[in-house]
């Protein structure tokens, strides 16, 4: 009877495999690892938390200079059901090319340097505050900004697309695959995403 319950979470992890690589069985193996962590990093639609968020009390955040040279290019639009949602963030975190991290390295600390000028000069009087729903965005982790060393990166997860607009600047946010997550979270934690 413990049976069942135990291997319901069996089916999502070998569609998100056969997805992700096929019929190649062999491969299977070299994905293994980030499919069971894409799995714990994503929202259930039956608790509306991530398995990571049960245990740790925070959104997961990957690491900046892997994800943000990867996930950007990859159809994140095309994700309607959970196994496609699962497929790409194993592609995410398999997809690691050496120049690409060190090109998106040096463009984030330009950018960056960019960003700050123009703070600067205008004092953040332009920050984006036209939130609604459907729109896709990145969620900032601001409790990690105050953790020893990398003070200075910016910690988001993601992506996920507002489901609802509350009161007070608070929104509802949902996973790409639908699956709505519990609580809400402030405009002051959202940033626009934009995928290519």
């Amino acid at each position: 009877e413990g049976n069942a319950p135990v291997e319901r979470a069996h089916s999502p992890l070998v569609s998100a495999l056969m997805k992700t690589v096929g019929d190649s069985v062999g491969l299977w193996p070299n994905f293994l690892h980030a499919a069971l962590f894409a799995i714990r990093i994503t929202t259930s639609r039956s608790t509306g938390f991530s398995p990571y968020y049960l245990l740790y009390g925070t959104h997961p955040v990957l690491s900046f200079d892997v994800t943000e040279a990867t996930w950007q290019t990859l159809d994140w639009d095309k994700a309607t059901s959970t196994t496609d949602l699962l497929a790409l963030r194993i592609l995410q975190l398999q997809r690691r090319d050496p120049n690409l991290e060190v090109a998106s390295k040096e463009l984030r600390k330009t950018r960056r340097r960019a960003i700050e000028d123009f703070e600067k000069r205008h004092h953040s009087q332009f920050d984006f505050s036209g939130y609604e729903p459907g729109m896709w965005v990145w969620l900032r982790e601001s409790q990690l900004e105050n953790l020893l060393g990398d003070k200075g990166h910016w910690t988001y997860s993601g992506p996920y697309i507002i489901h609802e607009k509350l009161q007070n600047d608070a929104f509802v946010l949902q996973e790409i695959d639908g699956a709505l997550m519990k609580g809400h979270v402030n405009i002051r934690r959202l940033r626009l995403f934009f995928f290519r």
